[in-house]
């Protein structure tokens, strides 16, 4: 059977897992600073498009009945101003 930690085993574990993630972090800093910059090109892009258009989306063939009827009764349309 398991034995609960003491508050130092927590802590540990703890301090263990943020030093953990700073390290990850810091070791996929490029890798996260070019999918940054690539995700701002993207929205750049579409912003210098003339018009954007938002359709609904068509109820997916396996599912029988919406889950929410108003969700997909909304027909969105978007446009540049």
């Amino acid at each position: 059977m398991f034995r609960p930690l003491s508050d130092d085993e927590k802590r540990e574990a703890l301090r263990d897992g943020a030093v953990g993630a700073v390290r990850e972090a810091q070791r996929r800093q490029p890798e996260l600073q070019q999918l940054g910059l690539c995700a701002q090109n993207v929205f750049h892009a579409f912003l210098q498009a003339e018009t954007w258009t938002v359709e609904e989306a068509e109820l997916p063939a396996w599912m029988k009945t919406p889950p929410l009827e108003e969700l997909w009764s909304v027909k969105a349309k978007v446009t540049k101003s």
